[in-house]
């Protein structure tokens, strides 16, 4: 039996009325948004030269720093690029924002084990008597939370962009739902798709290792007693193959395989400075703005967050408040003995320490956009367990 096939089986494939009008409206969004040129300056100095495949010479006075970070990404672009042209050569990241959409809205249902379908359906036969019934069935679905996952600020900023921040989404939320639903039976099978998909999410955009390394690390913890040694081996092989290519270029070009400006301390290059890799215009200075960065984000959205950030950002503080009502359920079903939820240890666990990684290391807001749309995928669950 394919190791994906029950997962497969409880996957609504018939779209419902809200999903087809909010693909719709997200691709439009990013055909309006595509009509101005993407003229920024990092798609302009290093992103569209990082486009074109192959192998050449990046060492240039006037294109250098960020044609030795990991192209993979940007390739993406580079067909839609073109035979759309280039303003509508960003429609890709509408696509993506689709694909994470639909991506969102299975992992509910995986979640809270069609919990709201069967809402619905108890729904249905008395919403002839009960208007709010009938409004409930309509903006209660997995539809319409999946939608507030996907547009988050900096997910819609991307939008008629040729930024990457959208590329592996689709593969980390395709290694969340391997444990959404709380089961622990991987086989060797499971593993190495995994671990392709950890791979190809590092190769993609290595800031993503926030959120790799520790949901990597709780999904072997839960799968420890199938995973054998020959597996494993097979796994980090398989995991390792899609990024070595540009780690071995980088090193031969200009003697970092990660690039600008990454572990540049241990790397020595004389094309790069050994500077400190954290960039300290962005995130928290000290321990104690880190504890409280969640609520800063609220209440001083100016202070060290990004360029464009103006507003309150609340996502990442419903996710700890998400996390923390998650994890406290586990621990409260373990010192009962009652069944504990694996989906609900993983995702609490892997929010936790992803948020610690990228305050510690990055604390830039496009690159935690997965945090958000996890915080959103955690609130669902309990707002649909709370209703039915």
């Amino acid at each position: 039996r394919f190791f994906l096939r029950k997962r497969i089986e409880r996957i609504p494939t018939k779209p419902d009325a809200l999903f087809v009008v909010f693909t719709v409206g997200i691709m439009a969004l990013a055909f309006f948004k595509g009509i101005i040129p993407d003229t920024s300056y990092d798609v302009g100095y290093y992103h569209i030269y990082k486009q074109y495949p192959g192998y050449i010479d990046n060492i240039n006075a006037d294109v250098f720093v960020g044609t030795f970070l990991f192209p993979l990404a940007d390739r993406l672009f580079y067909y839609p690029r073109m035979l759309l042209g280039y303003r509508m050569g960003t429609l890709f990241n509408g696509y993506l924002m689709v694909t994470i959409f639909a991506q969102i809205r299975n992992i509910i249902r995986l979640a809270t084990d069609s919990k709201l379908s069967e809402l619905h359906v108890s729904w249905a036969s008395k919403s002839i008597f009960n208007p709010l019934r009938s409004l409930g069935r309509l903006f209660v679905s997995e539809s319409v939370l999946a939608f507030l996952a996907v547009t988050t600020f900096y997910a819609i900023a991307d939008l008629g962009t040729y930024l990457v921040d959208l590329t592996a989404l689709p593969l980390l939320l395709a290694f969340l739902a391997l444990q959404a639903d709380g089961e622990r039976k991987a086989g060797r099978a499971e593993f190495i798709y995994a671990a392709l998909l950890c791979g190809l999410s590092f190769a993609m955009k290595f800031t993503n290792a926030f959120f790799i390394a520790p949901m990597l690390v709780f999904y072997i913890l839960q799968n420890r007693k199938s995973l054998k040694v020959s597996t494993f081996f097979l796994s980090l092989l398989t995991a390792v193959i899609p990024f070595t290519p540009y780690l071995i270029y980088n090193y031969l070009s200009i003697g970092n395989p990660f690039g600008f400006t990454f572990l540049t301390s241990i790397f020595k290059t004389p094309y790069l400075p050994a500077i400190a890799e954290n960039d300290l215009r962005w995130g928290p200075l000290s321990h104690k703005e880190l504890l409280l960065w969640p609520i800063k984000m609220i209440t001083d959205p100016t202070y060290h967050i990004s360029e464009i950030s103006k507003y309150p950002q609340i996502y990442i503080l419903v996710g700890c408040i998400a996390t923390a009502i998650l994890f406290i359920g586990c621990v409260v079903n373990a010192i009962r003995k009652r069944k504990v939820h694996g989906g609900d240890l993983f995702m609490s666990l892997a929010y936790t320490f992803g948020l610690y990684l990228w305050l510690e290391v990055s604390g830039y807001p496009r690159y935690a956009i997965f945090l958000e749309i996890l915080a959103v995928i955690e609130i669902s669950v309990l707002i649909i367990r709370f209703i039915s």
